[in-house]
């Protein structure tokens, strides 16, 4: 067997590209498919400088549109045996077949996973998380199959992993959320922002300047803006089904903070007399930590926006934030 140190996981590149491709590419979304350009250069370059011991693991989507199939067939020709383009396919909404691609000994694992789950955080979470749970385990086992066919393996304890491609806070977040339990990983499935395309319209012109863990797996992504002002982001590199919700709690002392999801939206401050999931207990400020497992309304990337403040304070006031329920 040859041994694998480094595996990169590609989650549905060429979105953008696919839907100018279709005609349905919708008005004012131009800075998206000029940013996924930008992005796909550095991937091509990635997979180009790959080592002999690295792997990339490619899930695809638009599978029969040109742009995907380029991607596909570029990757191939350069990295022979050390492409694995993945099969397994997430169920749609209201899709009945979850179970079905499991063999029946990981369905009971399953069964086991979602009682500990209500055992430990309580019934009150959406089932959209068990269509990330289950697809990852199918994943996971399709990605042991395939390398075991090509007589490839890899140390559970030592090898590296990175995620990355569209979105970078959502498929390329959601869709591996889970896979660093379900293959037995020592070390968290890292995400790569600087190879992927973010939803966020505020990280447009932004520089990525840092990802710091802060223990555990919470991770702390932080962007000066196009206009100057530091922006954070509380993520989780890995989660269980049975995880409860963390809050980052960060002392605002002076300095005043602004929290929109990926979609723009306004959480903090909140409108007057409308209810946040970003909250203040004194002078104090809980944000959701981002976990994308889908399993509450809480969960969901709240990116701050320091509005007083200079990047360097602004990274020390988040990166010392205690992190806990």
């Amino acid at each position: 067997m040859r041994e694998v140190s480094k595996i990169y996981f590609l989650f549905h590149p060429v979105c953008w590209a696919c839907a100018v491709a279709e005609g349905r590419l919708p008005s004012g979304w131009q800075k998206y498919l000029e940013t996924e350009k930008r992005v796909r250069q550095r991937q091509d370059e990635l997979i180009a400088s790959m080592k002999a011991d690295e792997l990339l693991i490619l899930f695809p989507i638009y599978s029969t549109m040109e742009p995907m199939r380029r991607l596909e067939q570029y990757a191939q020709q350069t990295l022979g045996e050390r492409l694995i383009v993945i099969q397994t396919e997430a169920p749609g909404p209201g899709g009945s077949g979850w179970m079905d691609c499991l063999p029946d000994e990981i369905q009971r694992e399953v069964a086991q996973e979602i009682i500990e789950a209500c055992m430990e955080s309580g019934y009150d979470w959406s089932a959209r998380a068990l269509k990330v749970a289950y697809t990852q385990r199918a994943y996971a086992l399709e990605i042991r199959r395939r390398l075991q066919e090509r007589g490839l393996a890899f140390d559970p304890e030592t090898v590296q992993c990175e995620a990355f491609g569209e979105s970078f806070e959502g498929c390329a977040m959601t869709w591996k959320s889970m896979l660093t339990h379900y293959l037995g990983l020592a070390k968290p499935i890292e995400n790569n922002f600087e190879l992927s395309v973010a939803d966020a319209p505020g990280l447009f012109g932004a520089r990525f300047r840092e990802r710091l863990a802060l223990g555990g797996d919470v991770r702390l992504f932080l962007w000066e803006g196009a206009d100057g002002r530091p922006i954070g982001l509380y993520a989780r590199a890995s989660a269980q089904l049975r995880d409860r919700q963390l809050l980052a709690h960060i002392r605002l002392g002076e300095m005043r903070i602004g929290a929109r999801d990926a979609a723009h939206r306004q959480w903090w401050p909140p409108a007057e007399g409308a209810a946040s999931p970003v909250t203040l207990e004194g002078d104090v400020l809980q944000v959701p930590v981002y976990a994308a497992t889908r399993k509450t309304a809480l969960d969901s990337p709240y990116y701050l926006i320091g509005e007083n403040v200079s990047l360097d304070d602004f990274h020390e006031r988040l990166a010392w934030a205690a992190v806990g329920e």
